[in-house]
């Protein structure tokens, strides 16, 4: 799983946003998470959340959001993603880390109001 990210990061980074990919996955997660969310600031983990979309989409509505994927690829294209947004919306990230989303131990029960983890798990 982590080299087919490590590959494929920068096409992952774009796919929400084209017609035949992912803009129908990205309505309807867009309307859920609105629907189902506690209301901002509340702290929410980005699980696998890859090159950053939905982490930024949560900072720029008030969420305090902590991005964790497995694939270093990711990582590097959401820290870029993050350093290039409106600092209003680039604070509310409080950390893009490397974990498995399988293994949240580095993190206190409680830590997060909300989990969001829409990829693949790997065991």
């Amino acid at each position: 799983m982590r080299d087919y990210y490590e590959q494929s990061a920068k096409r992952e980074a774009g796919r929400l946003s084209r017609p035949a990919d992912g803009a129908v996955e990205w309505e309807l997660h867009a309307r859920a998470l609105e629907e189902y969310l506690p209301p901002a600031p509340a702290r929410i983990l980005d699980d696998g959340g890859g090159p950053g979309t939905w982490t930024l989409w949560l900072a720029h509505r008030g969420y305090q959001v902590t991005l964790t994927d497995l694939s270093p690829a990711l990582l590097n294209v959401a820290r870029d993603r993050v350093a290039q947004a409106p600092q209003r919306c680039a604070g509310n990230v409080e950390a893009v880390m490397e974990a498995d989303e399988c293994d949240l131990s580095a993190f206190p029960d409680d830590s997060f109001d909300a989990l969001l983890c829409r990829g693949p798990f790997i065991t």
